[in-house]
């Protein structure tokens, strides 16, 4: 096989595991509290107020939503940075790296104007 079709395509093979591997972190670990609290509910185990508040921060949609915005707005910089400072035979090269920042970019803001707006003022 060409080598200059292998390493693209192994990069994004590889970005696809690491994807995967994320989100199917994230449903075992609400699965494993789902089965908890169910257990626990089950049994009439009385559950700590710290239990409560432990099981609400692991679910609480504002504070991933801000997590994920400033994760993609990092994303985003470094790969203006890697478009801006690293220099490519042609210039087409860095300005498709810049292009490519505007996604995670506009993502990171989708996200961040959820954390802002969508949610209700706790104040």
């Amino acid at each position: 096989m060409n080598t200059d079709i292998l390493v693209p395509v192994s990069f994004f093979i590889l970005i696809g595991v690491v994807v995967k591997f994320v989100l199917d972190r994230q449903v075992q670990k609400r699965r494993l509290w789902h089965e908890t609290l169910q257990l626990a509910l089950q049994k009439d185990y009385p559950l700590s107020e710290k239990s409560w508040q432990k099981f609400l921060q692991t679910v609480d949609p504002q504070r991933s939503d801000l997590r994920k915005g400033v994760l993609f707005m990092v994303l985003a910089a470094g790969l203006v940075l890697i478009g801006l400072l690293k220099p490519f035979q042609d210039g087409q090269g860095n300005r498709a790296i810049l292009v490519l920042a505007i996604i995670p970019f506009m993502v990171a803001l989708v996200y961040l104007a959820f954390w802002r707006f969508w949610y209700p003022s706790q104040e």
